[in-house]
């Protein structure tokens, strides 16, 4: 082939567009969308698995409450004083999460406990509860709840209404239709659930209350 021809073609081969940058780029995209893709769908994914977990959870603290919380029958009744009394104070107002009484709306408890380090016990004062702060305790437990305002906290002989056993169990979110709320707080005590720590104090709560919680 003459010389000539060979360069003429060579030069055409030059100055043809270049189509490496355009796929390049189109690999790219690809990539791009593909990764974006699968983060979607593993967000879909994930939302699926936290809608079922919720969908459970409701069922479970439905079937809970339906049953009357399970309770053990026969035996005495919780004391509102010498039981009901010491573990609000060990386990409600410790952080001054509910500490105090009087007329506040908020929910107030009585005294705190003294938190010994060498024991890592949370020691009741007997001295620090007096009858006026029990009657004081009493009637904030009985008043209409500020988060769920159509239930009390306590409805006495009802545990199935009483809005305190709906924190006790983690099970606050489960009755928007009672409560009204759709995001009721966190459980109690402390934002963890007594009925998974210690279910024999959740039992002594929701007893005193099934036993139409007196005052005595």
């Amino acid at each position: 082939m003459p010389r000539g021809n060979a360069g003429e073609q060579g030069n055409e081969v030059l100055c043809k567009p270049s189509f490496v940058p355009i796929a390049l780029c189109a690999l790219a995209l690809a990539a791009c969308t593909s990764e974006a893709a699968r983060n979607e769908i593993a967000r879909d994914a994930e939302g699926r698995v936290e809608t079922n977990a919720q969908t459970e959870h409701v069922a479970a603290c439905q079937r809970l409450f339906a049953s009357g919380l399970s309770l053990p029958d026969g035996g005495p009744a919780p004391r509102f004083q010498s039981d009901l009394v010491p573990f609000f104070a060990t386990h409600c107002n410790f952080g001054a999460c509910h500490l105090g009484s009087g007329s506040s709306s908020q929910l107030q408890l009585g005294a705190a406990c003294d938190f010994d380090f060498k024991t890592s016990d949370c020691v009741v004062d007997a001295d620090a509860s007096t009858p006026e702060l029990e009657h004081d305790v009493y009637d904030n437990l009985l008043a209409a709840s500020l988060t769920a305002p159509t239930l009390k906290r306590v409805e006495p002989g009802r545990v199935e209404t009483s809005f305190v056993l709906f924190k006790l169990s983690g099970c606050q979110d489960a009755f928007e239709s009672l409560t009204g709320c759709t995001s009721c707080g966190r459980p109690m005590p402390g934002g963890t659930v007594l009925r998974d720590s210690d279910p024999a104090l959740f039992d002594m709560v929701a007893e005193w209350i099934r036993a139409g919680a007196p005052f005595d």
